[in-house]
């Protein structure tokens, strides 16, 4: 089980702690706020609440916490969820997965799941961010700006 309250970054320079649940929000009303002059503003907050999604993994915890020297790949777990969780991001979620190091071609995302190690580390970060996210609602047509298909 993870230890909550879950921590989005290291502590600051001021030994300060940032918790999972306030940057993704954070996050969220930020890309929000910058996604309204071209009316994407419902995608970009949904993109920027699954952005660090894959930081709820123990592993990832255990990094920021100094427990180890290096983290698991947090990235595409956002991706998945939007996919998995049919919350109709389309092609925009591969954002997601990219937001460190790239986007991903979508085949590379799917073996995320037919991977049983990844598949069931999966369903354990997705177990606790439905305790964390309880708002995640799909895209409806209407969200999508009109200059996109």
């Amino acid at each position: 089980m993870i230890e909550e309250p879950l921590l989005a970054h290291s502590k600051n320079e001021s030994g300060q702690d940032h918790f999972l649940v306030e940057h993704l929000h954070e996050v969220s009303d930020l890309a929000k706020k910058y996604a309204e002059p071209f009316a994407a503003d419902n995608i970009a907050a949904l993109l920027g609440l699954l952005h660090d999604a894959g930081k709820v993994q123990v592993g990832f915890q255990d990094y920021l916490k100094g427990k180890t020297s290096r983290g698991p790949n947090h990235a595409w777990v956002g991706t998945v969820l939007a996919e998995k969780g049919r919350l109709c991001l389309g092609p925009s979620c591969l954002a997601l997965s990219g937001h460190h190091a790239g986007i991903q071609k979508p085949q590379v995302i799917k073996t995320y799941l037919r991977d049983p190690k990844k598949k069931k580390v999966f369903e354990e970060i997705e177990a606790s961010l439905k305790r964390l996210l309880t708002s995640l609602n799909p895209i409806q047509q209407e969200d999508w700006p009109s200059f996109i298909s």
